[in-house]
């Protein structure tokens, strides 16, 4: 499966998403991540990796990417 390419848009700080091991800098590339997520990610999160449709997944804030079209 081809997950969506996506974008961020802005830095995403531990500090805001106190989950992620590191800060993610604005204009890293995630792929949406449409395997089982065990219920663990916020009604304002998404889903991603860094890798189509690999492991491990993560959640950064819905606003916070830029979808590919």
């Amino acid at each position: 499966m081809i997950a969506q390419r996506g974008v961020l848009n802005r830095d995403v700080t531990t500090e805001e998403c106190p989950w992620l091991s590191k800060d993610l800098p604005k204009g890293k590339v995630v792929y949406k991540y449409f395997k089982y997520t065990y219920t663990c990610i916020g009604k304002d999160g998404v889903a991603v990796s860094d890798k189509n449709d690999e492991e491990p997944f993560y959640e950064v804030p819905r606003t916070s990417v830029n979808w590919d079209s």
